[in-house]
């Protein structure tokens, strides 16, 4: 159904125009990333803690969302993050991208716990993270300022040890 490949230059574009979408854009970002911010995003991909993946449509080929960790090597965590387009929300692309890319990151031995937070107003994300096996851990009230609102997060978790029982 996917394939995760490394984020590359040229999906710049790419990632700019989701951002067209005002719903995407509601839960992903408080204001429009500039070029040069994605840009950073994308070099950023190069470093050891980072891991940063376009997600693919396995039979087109065709770019659908993108999917990173941010990892935390001496407390052995992930940080979990996720966009998609759209036209590919509710057919199972991010519950298969989160599962492929939380099992790469099991692979590892130096990841014990990955993470997510969410708007807990984003239904559709929080389903995606339970039927990955992920478990809400908490909620984090009033946390952030965005669009000169404060928003809570909802805390995801999901250990080696409890993923390892789900396969």
């Amino acid at each position: 159904m996917i394939e995760l490949r490394p984020v590359m230059d040229s999906d710049l574009l790419y990632l700019d125009t989701l951002h067209d979408d005002d719903e995407y854009a509601f839960f992903a970002v408080d204001h429009r990333p500039t070029e040069k911010q994605l840009q950073c995003q994308i070099t950023e991909s190069l470093l050891p803690t980072v891991d940063f993946r376009i997600v693919n449509d396995a039979s087109t080929g065709e770019a659908v969302g993108w999917i990173r960790a941010d990892l935390d090597l001496y407390n052995g965590l992930a940080q979990l993050g996720y966009g998609f387009a759209r036209a590919y929300w509710g057919q199972g692309y991010a519950t298969a991208a989160v599962r492929a890319l939380v099992d790469a990151l099991f692979g590892r031995n130096d990841i014990h716990k990955v993470w997510a937070r969410v708007d807990p107003r984003n239904d559709r994300s929080m389903r995606v993270l339970h039927r990955a096996g992920f478990r809400l851990e908490g909620t984090q009230e009033s946390h952030l300022l965005r669009r000169g609102e404060r928003v809570s997060r909802a805390l995801f978790g999901l250990t080696r040890a409890r993923w390892s029982e789900r396969t």
